[in-house]
């Protein structure tokens, strides 16, 4: 599906997807998000979306990614055409068709949206992650820019663009940050047979979900499951 489809499609539902009695359920959210109670995030359950438009439901499980960057651009259109607000929120789906264990997760869940439940064993500090990297040439200040994935060791330019030198420093007053969390999710004991040992899998919080859980905390929680290489690299 292309990128201008699924907008469209996400656009369509945002607008016009309405509960029984006629209200529009997503207009009236990102309105109370704007004058009620300021967040930062859209809460969308699948299941309506799944009911208005079942192959843009089905895309965004097994293709994410690139759904939900469609998901928050049709956020930020509907924003700025019906409220006149220029502003972006995050789309945060729930009410998946299916919730796993710790221990039912396997290659044929990489990379797609899945939800699984259990219990929350240990949680990180609050960090800063580099979203937008600014990188300077100290030799003749040409500026480059880098997106960076929470999950990836940090994309560095090689050298300058413009003249060639490696003599590169990150410029952190033009970067732009945010917030970043990682927790253990832990198979529930009443989930597990008699000597079967527990599973778990670490999890990536972004901006407004951090200090959102506490170790013990029962969760079912929604994300994208991927394979992270082991990396030394301490990022800033």
């Amino acid at each position: 599906m292309e990128k201008e489809e699924m907008i469209k499609g996400f656009i369509e539902f945002l607008r016009n997807y309405a509960d029984s009695k006629g209200n529009k359920v997503y207009i009236s959210k990102i309105n109370d998000l704007l004058t009620v109670t300021p967040k930062k995030s859209l809460d969308i359950d699948w299941s309506h979306l799944n009911a208005f438009n079942p192959p843009l439901a089905q895309e965004l499980i097994e293709n994410p990614e690139e759904v939900l960057l469609a998901a928050e651009d049709a956020i930020r259109t509907i924003l700025l055409e019906d409220f006149d607000e220029e502003m972006a929120l995050h789309a945060r789906f729930y009410s998946l068709p299916q919730t796993l264990l710790v221990k039912e997760l396997g290659a044929e869940h990489i990379n797609r949206l899945i939800q699984v439940e259990g219990i929350i064993t240990r949680i990180s500090e609050v960090k800063p992650f580099v979203q937008k990297a600014v990188f300077v040439c100290k030799d003749c200040g040409n500026e480059m820019i880098r997106l960076q994935k929470p999950y990836s060791s940090m994309v560095k330019p090689p050298r300058c663009e413009n003249c060639g030198s490696r003599n590169l420093d990150i410029n952190v007053e033009k970067s732009s940050f945010i917030n970043l969390q990682t927790f253990r999710l832990q198979d529930r004991p009443e989930s597990l047979k008699g000597g079967q040992m527990p599973r778990f899998v670490d999890a990536i919080l972004l901006d407004d979900l951090v200090d959102i859980a506490l170790p013990g905390d029962r969760v079912i929680i929604t994300g994208i499951l991927r394979i992270i290489m082991e990396s030394k690299e301490k990022r800033p």
